[in-house]
């Protein structure tokens, strides 16, 4: 037991944010205790998941990521589509008053970093409060950590009427990927929320926040 718990102790930090790990460090002690065999597999779990972490190529991900892009925009067909290149030259000659971009992810995962002068909003509501004074017509770009939260909202609100909506393909990951800024309070960083273990996939390992 005092080896799994010291091991446990260790590795814990670095991996504590995957969305695998529902079990905890006295949960690993008791089963030790009781079951050791049972416990030290249990703990033995984490460099596991560190391997298979590993395992998978810049490679094999890139594809598997324009599959997924590719399914999710079949899925949304009513969703008009950008690439990452196309906003940051809408970002460069428009002013901010001319495009509303929506990161429609959660609260942790937007305080963790965005796309500059983003404003949230996870839901319908809290996007038509953000258009409640603005034309029908507002240039709006969607967003999300892969595309596919940010077209749910896009299609909701190209069916409440509006008709310049567009949603960014492969969103915060494919954009902080490539280069493109990130900011967390006004300054620059280079860290995105992962969202969890395998959508974390599509995000290149240097950028993931731990």
């Amino acid at each position: 037991m005092e080896f799994c718990s010291r091991w446990y102790a260790h590795l814990y930090p670095a991996v504590k944010n995957l969305s695998l790990f529902h079990y905890s460090r006295n949960y690993i002690q008791i089963l030790a205790r009781y079951r050791p065999g049972l416990g030290l597999g249990l703990g033995l779990l984490p460099l596991f998941l560190v391997l298979i972490m590993g395992a998978f190529s810049p490679a094999w991900a890139g594809e598997r990521f324009e599959k997924f892009k590719a399914r999710t925009k079949a899925r949304f067909p009513e969703v008009s589509w950008i690439n990452v290149e196309t906003l940051e030259q809408w970002l460069k000659n428009k002013k901010e008053s001319e495009l509303l971009l929506l990161d429609t992810r959660s609260r942790e995962e937007f305080d963790v970093s965005h796309i500059e002068n983003a404003q949230r909003a996870s839901t319908l509501d809290e996007a038509m409060l953000l258009l409640a004074d603005r034309s029908k017509e507002q240039l709006v770009v969607t967003y999300c950590s892969v595309g596919y939260r940010s077209a749910i909202i896009a299609d909701e609100l190209g069916k409440a009427g509006f008709r310049n909506i567009h949603n960014l393909e492969g969103s915060l990951f494919e954009w902080a990927n490539k280069g493109h800024p990130i900011y967390r309070n006004g300054q620059r960083v280079r860290e995105v929320h992962f969202y969890n273990f395998w959508w974390g996939m599509y995000l290149n390992k240097d950028l993931w926040a731990w």
